[in-house]
């Protein structure tokens, strides 16, 4: 989710470099003009998941382009619609700048919050979504079977969990509130301090277990909200939910010795001779010491 509102934040640059380099041409390569069809469709999608083609004409109202609905498949291709390959000249629309029009009228749309600086980062959001896979933004190509299937599948599970927990929670909400309001997080110290100090704001300045444990794990185990003069809260881990959804997991061949256990009577400390036959069997490294171990140990 984080991820999903602004963590392009670290890529503002680049997007802000493709918009200027999208508005100097002319005309849209062959292969970019479908691909921003595809991808203005999956936005209006997001406006409307049950009805795309009301998201998309949500989408051309806002823009004050009616005359685009005319000729709507040009410039929106819907889940489902047919994408016929590249050659049929017409058969989809070739003006970056209308694109980036209807990307930022459906930013509008999709925004939370009516303040300009989170507009704007909406619009850049949906720009990023506009050109991904085009020329101006190439997606990641995986160079076998099992990395396409991993890739595809993170992809769709990432976003098959931010919608529902979009859809199920008031996390968007939030953000809103955030976008103004400053609210920070503090921690008693010592420990002892928030059984006499009573905040103003009463049970709601409590803030939950799970996050105070995802926070500060063992070392601390209460906390507060409070309210606070920055509203810079893409920087607050505590304001987005981070779900694992796997893991990766690569080979690595690598030494090592293993004493069967039968035979581990046989290594005390103090046997020099046993790590130097370590040395001669090609385990480098190895430093011998009497502190106590029963083994040698390398490093």
């Amino acid at each position: 989710m984080k991820n999903k509102i602004e963590n392009i934040n670290n890529r503002i640059d680049q997007i802000d470099e493709i918009i200027q380099r999208l508005k100097t041409v002319a005309r849209l390569s062959a292969e970019d003009k479908k691909i921003f069809a595809t991808n203005l469709g999956q936005i209006a999608c997001r406006l409307d998941s049950n009805n795309p083609r009301s998201g998309a004409k949500k989408i051309v109202d806002q823009s004050g382009q009616e005359g685009i609905w005319a000729k709507r498949k040009r410039f929106f291709r819907l889940p489902g619609e047919d994408t016929p390959e590249i050659g049929k000249e017409g058969e989809y629309a070739s003006n970056p700048t209308t694109f980036i029009s209807l990307a930022e009228a459906a930013a509008k749309l999709l925004c939370k919050s009516s303040q300009n600086d989170a507009i704007e980062r909406e619009q850049r959001a949906v720009i990023k979504t506009l050109v991904r896979g085009s020329s101006f933004m190439p997606n990641f190509v995986p160079s076998n079977t099992a990395e396409i299937s991993a890739t595809s599948l993170l992809n769709d599970y990432s976003q098959a969990l931010s919608t529902a927990i979009e859809n199920r929670t008031r996390i968007t909400e939030l953000w809103k509130i955030l976008e103004t309001t400053g609210i920070e997080i503090e921690t008693p110290f010592p420990e002892e301090k928030f059984k006499d100090d009573i905040s103003s704001f009463g049970d709601a300045s409590v803030v939950p277990s799970e996050i105070v444990n995802d926070l500060y794990k063992s070392n601390i185990k209460h906390a507060r909200f409070r309210p606070s003069e920055h509203h810079n809260f893409k920087n607050d881990g505590w304001a987005f939910p981070s779900l694992k959804i796997g893991y990766v997991a690569t080979k690595h061949k690598i030494k090592i010795f293993s004493i069967p256990e039968n035979k581990s009577s046989l290594f005390t400390k103090g046997n020099r001779e046993m790590a130097g036959a370590l040395v001669s069997l090609g385990f480098e490294n190895m430093k011998f010491t009497d502190s106590g171990e029963d083994f040698p140990f390398m490093t």
